[in-house]
């Protein structure tokens, strides 16, 4: 195996940072303390990431600084004010999520290295084209591509590719999760998330019965932490460029013994042999696990994806409970443990328990004594809190010996890192004395003694002695590996001057080193397509493109829902390509899309092909099948896409197309490049407030459309609970399709507050919100705000129940064109078509207010 992809490592403080180079990271991801999908880390001032970028190129290493956050309009200036000091620190790329920054960075700052954030979601070859327009040099993939589906796309993307190795998984597909923003008001897109997939749930059935399955925990939507140390011979051969290791909020120990474990793996691919797999494995699971999975490498793992009984921390198995007496329980090891590591006893029931050992007691000829560890196969006893019964398991959830050593990676002023150099010396006499280091890579530190080397008289020196005193290379992460000696006998050089010039020639090698692994920037050239199409749409006249009639869309999936949205007067129908309801006629094939979009155009409706927002590549050719089938008959064909890869599709074929919240328009800069790159209407992101979208109307050429009522889709996910709760799905085990059974489920939170769940055509599973969006009372707001169009999602709905929403919004909509906007009677009406709206369980008003953190 020639090359190795670059193992790339987190970063979320300075101890964490050293820890990853000191234990061979090629590169290291940070974040600033702004604008950053971690901002919960520590994070770096600019002040500190210089220090950073000298350490880390000195030693060989890359700085990529995430800038992955969603960017409000207001923060747009700051944030490229952010970039252009973090290109003058010198970093080596910039990791990017949102749309309208990256084409801003493009046009401002083409010279710097743009990589996709997975907050973008790419996970198929048209997508990383997209990018590649855009002037990216790589992407970071979905999580959820199988092996198959990574090497597709690096065959077929002129992108370098990045892919997770190792660490906490998102249960959904990133860039697409609103459950802690829409709950609590943190948005993971703005890198505030708070994990609410790590709480309990429960699947329930429409009558609220629980369906528990044989999954043994009520974490449903924790996915176990992935870990391919074992299968990166499989990712090399993929062709990817890049492995990444999760864990920016991670503590500094977890950073080395993970880093330390891949190096190790991924150079024994190259060099076989002299590695101990076994106790590698067991340090890393040690350190932090949720239990581990492979993810979607292989297959679909259904059930084995999530760690139902713990969503925390577990370590590893201890032993199980012998005896409980007087506040000591006795435990059989399977694991060596001693004083000082971390406990935990998992009681029958799921009740957990634990602390720190602060003594070992062990049986001995001369009765119980305390000892400092204890070994496998041996009984201890030790003083625990709360409550434990004989056979619960007990798990070492901290070594402290593990912490120790890896704490000595980063803690010591001795660095791990060796970087083998070879010295060579010249000592001749009434010649100054020359040392140099060269490294692997050839660079080379040379000095020279201002001391003449003379006779010596009482203390003769030879090579022997030079190497001694020049050896001295603790303070740095080098290490002679060869030595090449010129020495007159009986010399004598002061050792001052061989310390002196040793830390000369240090010096000038790690300059030498600095200058090599300087940041690689892009050259001059011509702008990318979509930069250079978005740069003139921007220099051209600046028209906001209003809509010349209220349009009030509604989201369907069945024949059924659609022909009553068309009674009821609906402007716009999204004819979405999801099969919510199996029993019903969907939308699929070509033939039945056509059927449905000549019903709209009988009626004056504008149908419109709504793609899924989750595509592969076989799903992307059937797309296309389907839109190029449907063109033959329906010239004024429009599509509406969900995913950069369906958006680059779309654009080829010239078809005209809209574009759904998953592109996530947080700033009138991303409207504008949807708006230039083709889109006619834009859905805004639902985590802006109304101000904002007024600010972003005004600011932005694009007609804006914004969701008004409904369920709002909160996760979209490969995993589906329902799949494997109810139908036994698994990694070996096929599943029996509950969701063809007609009967609804939702998962049930600790509050009672239940989230409907429903499973599309490709077995992924959607989220929805709890509480039905309802903004009707504030369209005279939206109004005035410049939205161009609101949508209703009526795939929840019956097919009467959506009838009399949409009539409802059609009136209201046409009340606030009508004008006045000031009529009282207008308010009234509408606070009265709300009342008529609201159901028992009240209604949301999103983030029209509130806004997001």
């Amino acid at each position: 195996m020639d090359t190795l992809p670059e193992l790339l490592a987190p970063a979320g403080d300075w101890h964490s940072f050293v820890a990853a180079v000191q234990n061979g990271a090629d590169a290291v991801y940070l974040g600033t303390t702004q604008f950053s999908a971690r901002q919960e880390a520590e994070n770096f001032s600019l002040e500190q990431l210089s220090e950073a970028v000298s350490y880390a190129h000195s030693r060989g290493c890359r700085i990529y600084v995430a800038v992955n956050t969603l960017i409000s309009g207001a923060e747009m200036p700051e944030a490229i004010r952010l970039a252009e000091s973090l290109g003058e620190i010198g970093v080596d790329a910039l990791i990017v999520q949102d749309l309208g920054l990256a084409a801003n960075l493009r046009l401002l700052l083409p010279e710097i290295p743009l990589h996709a954030s997975t907050q973008m979601s790419i996970h198929n070859t048209a997508g990383a084209a997209f990018l590649a327009e855009l002037g990216f040099t790589r992407v970071v993939l979905a999580r959820e591509l199988s092996l198959d589906e990574i090497a597709a796309v690096v065959k077929g993307s002129p992108l370098d590719c990045e892919v997770f190795v190792h660490g906490a998984l998102c249960f959904s597909y990133s860039g697409n999760c609103l459950l802690s923003s829409m709950i609590g008001g943190r948005s993971g897109n703005r890198g505030r998330c708070a994990q609410p997939c790590r709480l309990e749930y429960s699947l329930v059935n429409r009558e609220g019965k629980v369906e528990a399955g044989e999954v043994g925990g009520p974490y449903l939507l924790s996915p176990k932490d992935l870990n391919t140390l074992k299968h990166l011979a499989d990712l090399v051969k993929t062709g990817v460029k890049s492995l990444k290791i999760e864990g920016r909020l991670k503590r500094p120990e977890y950073v080395a013994t993970v880093v330390k474990a891949y190096r190790l793996a991924l150079d024994n691919l190259k060099r076989p042999g002299g590695v101990d797999f076994t106790r590698v494995h067991k340090e890393v699971e040690q350190v932090f696990n949720r239990d581990f999975t492979s993810g979607y490498l292989y297959t679909n793992p259904g059930r084995d994806l999530i760690s139902y009984q713990k969503p925390s921390n577990r370590g590893r198995l201890l032993g199980r409970v012998k005896q409980v007496s007087k506040g000591v329980i006795w435990v059989e090891l399977s694991e060596p443990c001693a004083v000082g590591d971390g406990y935990e006893i998992w009681q029958s029931g799921n009740g957990r328990s634990g602390g720190t050992i602060k003594a070992l007691l062990k049986n001995s000829h001369h009765g119980w004594q305390e000892v400092q560890q204890a070994e496998p196969g041996e009984i201890v006893g030790f003083h625990f809190t709360g409550t434990a019964n004989v056979g619960d398991l007990v798990y070492k959830n901290r070594e402290n010996q593990l912490l120790q050593q890896a704490g000595s990676t980063y803690k010591s002023e001795h660095e791990t890192l060796a970087i083998p150099v070879t010295l060579r010396v010249t000592a001749k006499i009434g010649k100054p004395c020359t040392v140099s280091f060269t490294d692997p890579l050839h660079l080379c530190g040379t000095a020279k003694t201002d001391f003449i080397v003379e006779q010596a008289v009482h203390h003769p020196m030879d090579c022997s002695d030079l190497l001694q005193q020049l050896n001295r290379l603790g303070n740095t992460p080098f290490v002679i590996k060869d030595y090449y000696c010129e020495a007159d006998p009986g010399i004598m050089v002061p050792k001052s001057e061989l310390n002196r010039v040793r830390r000369e020639a240090i010096a000038n090698l790690f300059k030498a080193r600095l200058s090599y692994f300087a940041p690689i920037r892009l050259a001059s050239c011509e702008p990318a397509p979509l930069v250079k199409r978005y740069s003139a749409c921007l220099e051209g006249p600046r028209r906001h493109r209003a809509v010349p009639e209220p349009l009030v869309g509604v989201v369907v999936d069945s024949w059924a829902s659609l022909e009553r949205a068309v009674i009821a007067g609906a402007n716009l129908v999204y004819l979405a390509d999801t099969g919510f309801n199996p029993t019903e006629q969907t939308f699929d094939t070509a033939e039945k899309l056509g059927a449905a979009l000549d019903l709209c155009s009988r009626n004056g409706v504008r149908g419109i092909f709504c793609l899924s927002p989750i595509n592969t590549d076989r799903q992307l050719e059937r797309y296309q099948q389907i839109i190029e089938d449907l063109l033959a008959e329906h010239k004024s064909l429009i599509v509406s896409v969900g995913d950069y890869g369906a958006l680059q599709i779309v654009s080829k074929l010239g078809v005209p197309f809209y574009t759904e919240a998953q592109l996530n328009t947080f700033n009138a800069y991303t409207a504008d490049f949807l708006t230039c790159a083709g889109a006619g209407l834009v859905q805004l992101s639902p985590e802006l407030t109304l101000k904002q979208i007024g600010e972003l109307n005004q600011a932005s050429v694009a007609a804006g459309e914004i969701l008004v009522h409904g369920h709002q889709v909160v996760m979209i996910s490969k995993h589906c609970v329902l799949g494997s709760v109810a139908g036994g799905l698994s990694a070996t085990t096929p599943c029996q399709a509950p969701c063809r059974s007609g009967e609804i489920y939702g998962l049930k939170d600790r509050l009672g507050k239940v989230f409907p769940l429903r499973t599309d055509r490709q077995c992924r599973m959607y989220l929805f919100n709890s509480v039905e969006l309802c903004l009707i009372e504030h369209l005279l707001e939206i109004g005035r705000a410049g939205v161009s169009s609101i949508r209703i999602e009526g795939r929840l709905y019956e097919p009467a129940q959506l009838e009399q929403i949409v009539r409802r919004y059609v009136e209201a909509w046409s009340l606030v064109w009508a004008g006045p906007e000031d009529s009282e009677s207008a308010k009234e009406r509408l606070l009265q078509l709300r009342n008529e709206l609201e159901p028992p369980t009240g209604i949301t008003k999103g983030h029209l207010f509130r806004g997001v953190l």
